[in-house]
């Protein structure tokens, strides 16, 4: 299972794979056991429930190309922060575990970098769910670090992480 990033292809991802639902949401089955996890969905994997949501900007965008290398589907667009906010707000704001590309403003700082303008939009959302879903814990990978940011929030990159 993933969830996207953004150097993803997402005219291949949209239109060569099929949707299905899988955990009690919205999936699109990339092989026989792997699955694309969508943009603010919720999945209830061995009794545990993970809100999902992908994307982030690509600071290197000038060096990519349309349809090559980059996609305009790399940041979540409205229907997805529609159904993000719709399916916390159906399970009353609580999940056990987040998982998102990029992390919210507030972890950013954290972290000693400063949000790009270009991301406010997602992560201004990010900082909305942090602030106000009941979770137990956060995992983001857009930073290319492994690094325990809070009590509740890591960036993970190369470690593998049990729930």
């Amino acid at each position: 299972m993933f969830i996207d990033g953004n150097h993803e292809n997402f005219d291949r991802l949209l239109t060569e794979y099929p949707d299905t639902v899988r955990w009690g949401a919205p999936a699109r089955r990339i092989g026989k056991n792997i699955y694309w996890l969508r943009r603010g969905q919720i999945y209830t994997i061995e009794e545990r429930t993970f809100f999902c949501m992908g994307g982030a900007y690509s600071m290197d965008k000038y060096l990519r190309t349309p349809g090559v290398n980059w996609w305009p589907q790399e940041l979540p667009g409205n229907d997805d922060y529609h159904t993000a906010i719709q399916n916390l707000q159906n399970h009353d704001m609580r999940v056990d575990y987040v998982l998102t590309h990029t992390a919210p403003q507030s972890l950013i700082l954290r972290m000693g970098s400063a949000p790009d303008r270009h991301d406010a939009e997602l992560t201004g959302f990010l900082d909305w769910v942090w602030h106000d879903a009941a979770f137990r814990q956060w995992y983001f990978g857009h930073w290319h670090r492994d690094a325990r940011i809070t009590d509740r929030a890591a960036a993970v990159y190369m470690d593998v992480i049990a729930v």
